[in-house]
């Protein structure tokens, strides 16, 4: 949001389906998907009574999010989905949020407190503490950008309290690298994860320190790292760095 107000990415914050891929005729003729922000696609069911909803997923690799009681997070393998795009038959429950996948090549963060539902208010969520979620694409790559302010000054404002903080990563690496900041203290990060990798890491570094507080899960194809020991706040730049075994792993804690 913050970007397209700025003009530094398409206006359009909720853009049809063949913003992202303008080649597939599929995305030209779909008229009910569309995609928040280039990175969230959402499959809304429009017809009365459905209980599925028949989603298209372009070429690329799509992850799952289910969305529940307030709090998001990842399911299932990824779709892998090669040379043409392909419809899936998804279950889509009266009351439940529709099927909602994440692009390939994002970089998203999320609340990832304790609250949940009625309990969430906005300074709750402002307070605390998030989660990165790092979806890599075919080549193993994904990047995103973080913006984050105080809720009450204007942007303008030369005395806006903002932080902005771009990431980048590949298929052995994430590097958070603050763009600006002027708030004296934000939140924490609770987790970090990355989802994509088809085998388990042997080792763990969080700027050059050896790190423990890791499993790797791998039905989700996905290096889940805690960060609660180490009270790293969202404005701060970090490399968390690994090694790769050269088989495929169950998951482990190390």
């Amino acid at each position: 949001f913050y970007l397209a107000h700025v003009g530094k990415a398409s206006p359009a914050v909720a853009a049809p389906l063949f913003f992202i891929c303008p080649t597939d005729a599929a995305c030209l003729n779909s008229s009910t998907q569309f995609v928040l922000a280039g990175v969230l696609l959402v499959s809304p069911v429009v017809q009365s009574g459905a209980d599925f909803v028949n989603t298209y997923l372009p070429k690329g690799i799509w992850y799952s999010l289910e969305y529940s009681n307030g709090i998001a997070s990842i399911v299932g393998a990824p779709f892998r989905v090669s040379d043409v795009g392909a419809y899936y038959k998804l279950s889509a429950p009266v009351g439940a949020a529709p099927p909602l996948h994440i692009r390939g090549g994002s970089v998203m963060s999320m609340y990832d407190g304790d609250a949940r539902g009625a309990d969430l208010t906005t300074s709750l969520v402002a307070a605390g503490p998030y989660g990165l979620y790092v979806a890599l694409d075919d080549m193993q790559s994904a990047f995103g950008h973080l913006f984050f302010d105080d809720g009450l000054s204007m942007i303008s404002s030369s005395s806006a309290k903002t932080t902005f903080v771009a990431f980048q990563a590949n298929a052995t690496c994430v590097i958070a690298s603050p763009e600006s900041s002027s708030e004296s203290h934000t939140p924490i990060w609770r987790s970090i994860q990355i989802f994509g990798l088809t085998n388990a890491p042997a080792s763990l570094t969080f700027n050059g320190i050896p790190l423990s507080s890791w499993r790797y899960d791998t039905e989700r194809q996905a290096l889940i790292v805690s960060m609660v020991s180490l009270s790293v706040e969202i404005s701060q730049g970090w490399t968390l760095r690994w090694e790769h075994t050269t088989r495929s792993s169950s998951p482990m804690t190390v």
